[in-house]
């Protein structure tokens, strides 16, 4: 208990002067994925819509979180398929948070969710079932932000199971900023 004390006492103490400094943005975007490795077995492509909110302590360094839903393109086998992404993690800037490029590392979760198609086999019909499951997810993004509070990104994303296998994807975010 004394050494939790001591870590909220310090982190009070490191992060309230930076907080006077700071600045909320928050953020629409939409999103275009491509499926790699293992995860393009079950979709090609997504596409779909995030919403993001970001927490700047200084001219160079922030805090965000975003969530998004996107639609995936399934394979032939399964009849549909989303994701929801739900992640926060750091932002560094290389000149200042009104224009330039950045890079970001995120972690988080994703919701997958994925349904097989019905099938008939010799007269018997198997219906289709869903599988949502809610796994570990973390990558990295670089983006562009432009003074007209235009945001273009790109991420690439793991997402871990409980089993330990990963799927990944490539990610690409086109966003306005207020």
């Amino acid at each position: 208990m004394k050494k939790l004390k001591k870590i909220t006492i310090l982190l009070l103490v490191t992060v309230f002067p930076l907080i006077g400094k700071s600045q909320f943005k928050a953020s629409v975007g939409s999103e275009v994925t491509s499926a790699l490795d293992d995860f393009s077995h079950y979709v090609s492509y997504g596409f779909g819509l995030s919403g993001g909110a970001e927490y700047n302590f200084t001219d160079k360094f922030g805090i965000t979180a975003q969530l998004g839903y996107i639609y995936l393109i399934p394979e032939a086998r399964y009849a549909s398929a989303f994701m929801m992404p739900m992640q926060g993690g750091l932002k560094f800037y290389i000149e200042s948070k009104e224009n330039g490029p950045y890079i970001s590392p995120i972690i988080g979760a994703h919701k997958l969710s994925i349904t097989t198609k019905d099938y008939v086999i010799q007269r018997q019909t198997i219906p289709e079932k869903t599988v949502t499951k809610t796994n570990a997810s973390y990558g990295f993004g670089m983006g562009y932000l432009f003074r007209a509070k235009f945001d273009v990104s790109v991420r690439y994303n793991i997402i871990t199971d409980d089993d330990g296998n990963t799927s990944s994807y490539f990610g690409l975010r086109l966003a306005i900023e207020f």
